[in-house]
């Protein structure tokens, strides 16, 4: 039986999940300024205007992989203490970049 072939929008997850880690890994290691994004590119093995077809700039790019790091320690945290899934995917929510705290504890008079 011949092998299906992966959906487009499968692997579209899979080359934004790559340039994601890559950067995470050169991020750790070079900083932001240290860092081009060739070289993130170069790691995900993708080319340059690919990249930048999944993240406008180095910058949105940067947000999204430090998003990412944060989450996943979140969630690792959260597990080591014994938080249900539930209260677990609240710390998640509350931790995110669009949650806005101000909305959230500040109600309209």
């Amino acid at each position: 039986m011949p092998n299906k072939p992966v959906p487009r929008k499968a692997s579209k997850t899979v080359t934004e999940a790559r340039i994601v880690e890559a950067a995470v890994q050169l991020f750790a290691q070079k900083g932001f300024k240290g860092t081009s994004t060739k070289d993130i590119a170069r790691l995900a093995k993708v080319n340059e205007v690919t990249l930048f077809r999944y993240f406008p700039n180095k910058a949105k790019l940067f947000s999204t992989a430090t998003s990412r790091v944060s989450c996943r320690f979140i969630w690792e945290e959260s597990c080591k203490i014994g938080l249900p899934p539930m209260r677990r995917c609240r710390s998640l929510y509350l931790c995110s970049p669009g949650f806005c705290w101000k909305r959230y504890f500040i109600r309209p008079i």
